[in-house]
C-alpha cells in the first residue's frame, strides 16, 4: 500500500518491478527500456524519479554499467501529504475493502467521503494538481461503479 501512495506512473511502476524481480539491476539503459516494453528516454526519467524518491538506489561504476537495487523502505523519501489527503486516501482504500465485502452502501458512503476530501485537499493547493484530479476521477469512478452495483443488488 505505501508505495501505492507515491502515485508512480506506469512506466516508474513497470522499472521499480523489473528491478525489484532481480535483485541487482546490472543492464544498460537501453536493455533495461526494451525489456520494461518504453523508450529509452522514458526509462532515463522513471530511473531518475525513482531515484530521487528514493525507492531505488544506484550505484555507479566507471566503465561499465550502473547498478540499481530496491531501497530499504526506511530509506524511501517521505510523502509531502497534509491531513486532507491522507485521510482521503484511507476513505478510497477502505471503501475498496467494503465493496469487496459486498458493503455497498458502506463503500459509497466512504467514497463520497474520500472525493470530498481531495476536493478540500486540492483547493488548499493554488495552481492545482493533476495528480490530485485524476484521484478524484477514480474515486467518482469508482463511486459510479459501486452505485450501480448497489442497485443491482437491491430488490
Amino acid at each position: 500500500m505505501e508505495l501505492d501512495l507515491y502515485g508512480l506512473d506506469p512506466y516508474e511502476f513497470r522499472i521499480y518491478g523489473h528491478i525489484a524481480r532481480r535483485g541487482d539491476c546490472y543492464a544498460n539503459l537501453k536493455t533495461i527500456a526494451a525489456i520494461c516494453k518504453m523508450s529509452v528516454r522514458q526509462a532515463q526519467y522513471a530511473l531518475k524519479d525513482l531515484t530521487d524518491k528514493k525507492l531505488i538506489t544506484k550505484i555507479v561504476r566507471k566503465g561499465t554499467t550502473d547498478v540499481y537495487r530496491i531501497a530499504d523502505r526506511s530509506e524511501w523519501k517521505e510523502l509531502n501529504y497534509t491531513v486532507e489527503l491522507k485521510s482521503a486516501l484511507e476513505y478510497f482504500n477502505r471503501a475498496i475493502i467494503r465493496r469487496e465485502k459486498k458493503d455497498m452502501a458502506g463503500a459509497v458512503e466512504d467514497f463520497k467521503q474520500s472525493i470530498k476530501l481531495y476536493e478540500e485537499e486540492l483547493k488548499q493547493k493554488e495552481g492545482g494538481s493533476t495528480r490530485k484530479e485524476k484521484d478524484i476521477q477514480d474515486a467518482r469512478k469508482e463511486l459510479e461503479k459501486t452505485q450501480q452495483r448497489l442497485a443491482i443488488s437491491e430488490p
